[in-house]
């Protein structure tokens, strides 16, 4: 049997939604495989997963279990203050770096400095 045997030829609206559009199976199969589409609903990952996709397509499926995915305390991401200042500073030094106006170990040098200083001042403003 094939898959357009076993599963039905049109998605309810309330199952697939992409940019307000209900896709045929078709579409949305297109969309996943060769756009790389993510899913927008969950209910659009479950239809999906329920029509045999992900198992014909090893590996699709990684995008959206990251996305559903309950976060920890240690899954949450770097935790650094003043994180866009440090950034500006790295973007600023580097760039001194590469027109020229200083050695690299010297740009790099500055940064650690420079992004320390951020630290501290981020440390003192939020004292527990």
């Amino acid at each position: 049997m094939s898959t357009q045997e076993q599963l039905p030829s049109r998605a309810s609206s309330h199952d697939v939604i992409g940019v307000g559009v209900a896709f045929t199976l078709a579409g949305l199969y297109f969309m996943l495989g060769a756009a790389g589409y993510l899913p927008v609903t969950l209910a659009s990952y479950e239809l999906t997963d329920k029509s045999g996709f992900y198992k014909q397509n090893p590996g699709t499926d990684v995008s959206v279990t990251q996305m559903i995915r309950k976060t920890t305390e240690k899954s949450r991401g770097v935790r650094l203050g003043n994180f866009v200042q440090i950034r500006t500073i790295v973007d600023e030094e580097m760039e001194n770096v590469w027109s020229g106006k200083k050695a690299p170990k010297e740009g790099l040098d500055a940064a650690v400095q420079r992004g320390n200083e951020q630290l501290e001042r981020f440390e003192k403003a939020n004292k527990t």
